[in-house]
């Protein structure tokens, strides 16, 4: 199937009338020469209807044939071609982990590859190679692979594996490497999965609580929100999170490790919580920007409608972890004597912002509350939170509900060769050009 890239060129096509004006310009009416008697006989002054012929008619084809190849060559013309691939499925893993991978699924895998499944690497460009090679090579760390969560490498696979190709995909099933939304793919996918410190699937728990106290005035709704965050972490992850809500500041319990202080004041001063986070005071002003946090790559960013500018310049922070559009500081963080103060130049409040409706808001917390946390772990207790098997799996869709997916094919690119046929059209035309003002000179 032929088609361009860039058709708007074929508008040069209207250039082919200059080779055509150029032959009919050059036409010269041959001059009468009167000899003997005849020069003394008195022109007849009837008029001859002239006939308009074109001449060169093989030059004139060779420079129409030039500008159209120029045209075209411009256009960006390729010819493509349907994929055939007769393979029968793919089997994915990622290259890291594939040993292990490999360990826990040995049947399985083999019986795959030996019915006539393909090995592709789990990463982006999934890079067909041989089961056996792969397996028994020395991991080449000279490769930059560029590292996705599992999620977006599925939404990758999506856009390039055919939807009735049968996929099994090997992979562990920490939460870590599911970061993102679940997209809906239409594919034909089986997902295995696998712990791989340990063959138990229960996940890790937590031996240190973590107390937040929530506390709200004039706010109620951002309290809900918040708290609705939190609930969410908590049963996702399986952390140990004591949370409490309370509206009368007398309530808010001592040797808490974080307060949410959802109010106007700031009298939080003579509270015990190692963190705050509190309104920073100022005036609204309407925005049209995003909440962009610093070093989260996988965050959707979230529309911003109402903010507070900071204007006191003898403020000094720690970091900024939030920000917005234009560089203004959104969720800024001071800290002293172990304690830490953080100030929001924005409302948990769909009327400021989308966080309460954004899927990646929970995700935030987690890393805000988190950052410090997890290293105070006597224990040493990484992240190794087990993913819910109901959560594991992309939306799987039809093909008609997920939209027209674009059709597999390979692309052959014929610019160079149209440029090849003008350069010799035009090392023809010359020659042949040449050759006709040599007959004309020479007679």
């Amino acid at each position: 199937m032929f088609q361009l890239l860039q058709p708007i060129w074929l508008y040069a096509l209207a250039g082919l009338s200059i080779p055509v004006i150029i032959h009919l310009w050059n036409q010269q009416p041959g001059k009468t020469l009167r000899i003997g008697s005849i020069a003394l006989v008195t022109e007849n002054a009837v008029s001859h209807k002239k006939s308009i012929r074109l001449t060169e008619l093989f030059l004139l084809l060779l420079r129409c044939l030039l500008l159209s190849c120029i045209a075209i060559a411009l256009a960006g013309p390729l010819w493509r071609n349907p994929a055939k691939n007769g393979a029968k499925g793919w089997v994915l893993m990622s290259r890291p982990a594939l040993t292990t991978a490999y360990n826990y699924y040995k049947p399985l895998v083999d019986s795959l590859l030996q019915a006539g499944l393909e090995f592709h690497y789990f990463e982006e460009g999934f890079a067909k190679e041989n089961f056996e090679k792969a397996v028994n090579a020395v991991p080449d760390t000279s490769i930059a692979i560029k590292k996705y969560a599992y999620r977006n490498i599925a939404a990758l696979l999506n856009s390039q594996a055919d939807a009735k190709l049968p996929l099994y995909i090997f992979t562990d099933n920490y939460l870590r490497n599911f970061a993102g939304i679940r997209s809906a793919v239409s594919l034909n996918l089986h997902w295995y999965t696998y712990t791989p410190d340990t063959a138990s699937t229960k996940p890790v728990i937590d031996p240190i609580a973590l107390r937040i106290t929530i506390f709200s005035h004039a706010h109620a709704n951002d309290a809900h929100y918040l708290k609705a965050a939190l609930d969410a972490i908590q049963q996702f992850s399986k952390r140990n999170i004591i949370t409490r809500l309370v509206t009368d500041a007398q309530d808010i319990p001592a040797q808490q490790d974080w307060l949410f202080w959802l109010a106007d004041d700031s009298n939080y001063n003579n509270k015990t919580a190692r963190n705050v986070v509190a309104y920073a005071k100022g005036k609204p002003l309407p925005c049209a920007s995003y909440i962009l946090p610093a070093g989260t790559s996988s965050f959707d960013a979230a529309k911003l409608y109402v903010s507070i500018i900071e204007k006191d310049s003898t403020r000094k922070f720690s970091d900024i972890l939030w920000k917005d559009g234009f560089g203004h500081p959104l969720l800024a963080v001071q800290e002293n004597n172990n304690k830490a103060n953080y100030w929001l130049y924005t409302h948990i409040d769909p009327a400021w912002n989308e966080l309460p409706w954004s899927d990646n808001f929970p995700q935030l917390l987690y890393k805000l509350i988190y950052a410090n946390h997890d290293k105070e772990i006597s224990t040493g207790i990484t992240d190794n939170t087990i993913i819910d098997s109901s959560q594991l799996v992309p939306v799987i869709v039809s093909g008609k509900d997920a939209g027209i997916k674009p059709a597999v094919f390979t692309e052959t690119k014929l610019a160079s060769i149209c440029w090849l046929i003008a350069f010799i059209l035009f090392f023809g035309e010359r020659c042949l050009s040449f050759y006709h003002r040599k007959i004309i000179a020479n007679g």
